[in-house]
């Protein structure tokens, strides 16, 4: 009697209810082929958040020359470049941009001039991202350095 309520809960045909090799092997096949879509996407995204990152930071590079013209009675024409490294006073010994200062997240070394002109992107850094910027000068703004200066090459 008991052999027969087991035999009744696992079907007719006496067999389990399993997945078969070839199901596994096509779903297998299935994530694979979703993943290989998604992960050229994921990667863009990922590389046009550090190109926000190092915009961002020439902002905040930006908002420092600023705040240091100001304290230091500097004009719009005067240099920054001799004294960017009095700069590094402005950051917050915690965040990135303090412990590397004065390159941003690619170890490129910001451009510094005047007061009045403030900071630019290294072209190297820009050149690093052209392949996830469609306008770069619209993307960079103020801080685009433009293509006029010929990226460094790698080591």
């Amino acid at each position: 009697m008991m052999l027969q309520r087991l035999q009744r809960l696992q079907g007719r045909s006496g067999r389990r209810g399993a997945f078969t090799l070839v199901e596994i092997m096509i779903v297998v096949a299935i994530i694979a082929l979703l993943a290989t879509l998604a992960v050229p996407y994921f990667l863009r995204a990922a590389k046009r958040a550090q190109a926000a990152t190092v915009l961002n930071d020439a902002r905040q590079i930006g908002h420092a020359i600023d705040q240091w013209a100001t304290e230091n009675n500097k004009l719009g024409t005067d240099s920054v470049a001799a004294d960017s490294t009095v700069l590094k006073a402005y950051f917050k010994p915690a965040i990135r941009l303090y412990r590397e200062w004065p390159n941003d997240i690619m170890g490129n070394a910001y451009v510094f001039a005047t007061v009045d002109e403030g900071v630019k992107i290294n072209a190297t850094t820009q050149a690093n991202f052209s392949d996830v910027i469609d306008d770069e000068q619209k993307f960079w703004g103020d801080y685009y350095a433009g293509s006029g200066e010929e990226p460094a090459p790698e080591p």
